[in-house]
């Protein structure tokens, strides 16, 4: 069997973490999650991230000091045959990742629908709907290259799975998903 490389890509709450969950839990992939991660590297610094504003800045000082791709570059270096990477979202990681044959899924569901799904479960959302918006909209396809480029991931995925639909539907994608590129 060839090594299994899944990045999921696509907007806040649209289902990512859920998603590597479960590859984690059915088909044993090693989970690796970019804010914890910026997290992590925050803490070492001595800083603490807030919002999501914080984390964005935070990834693109790192990708200053490190490498542009500093977040795939990581990624490619564990030593696991299944890594998923829950949230893809700048236009080098999305590179380097295709260029390391991995695979790109993205999630795709509508905004109320997300919404409803995080409002209130974490200080990075914000708790307004509209502000929730213009908030995930500055990742759509910031004109830094060093921001967030969710759409380009989304744009660029391998495969796509509609995640409003009932969270079997998405397990049972994700499996089939698994099932093409183990063969």
């Amino acid at each position: 069997m060839s090594r299994l490389l899944f990045a999921l890509a696509g907007d806040p709450g649209s289902g990512k973490s859920e998603g590597a969950r479960y590859l984690t839990n059915a088909h044993g992939f090693y989970e690796f999650t970019g804010s914890k991660y910026l997290k992590s590297e925050a803490a070492q610094q001595g800083l603490v991230l807030h919002e999501r504003v914080d984390y964005g800045n935070f990834q693109r000082k790192l990708r200053v000091c490190r490498s542009v791709s500093f977040i795939t570059d990581a990624i490619v270096q564990i030593d696991s045959d299944r890594v998923c990477n829950v949230g893809i979202r700048n236009r080098q990681d999305v590179n380097a990742h295709i260029k390391a044959g991995g695979i790109i899924v993205a999630f795709y569901c509508p905004d109320y629908v997300r919404f409803a799904r995080v409002a209130g479960t974490d200080p990075k959302y914000p708790t307004d709907f509209e502000e929730f918006r213009l908030a995930e909209a500055v990742e759509y396809d910031d004109p830094d290259p060093l921001g967030q480029h969710t759409h380009y991931a989304m744009a660029n995925a391998t495969h796509w799975i509609d995640t409003r639909k009932p969270l079997e539907d998405t397990r049972r994608a994700l499996d089939e998903i698994v099932a093409i590129h183990s063969s």
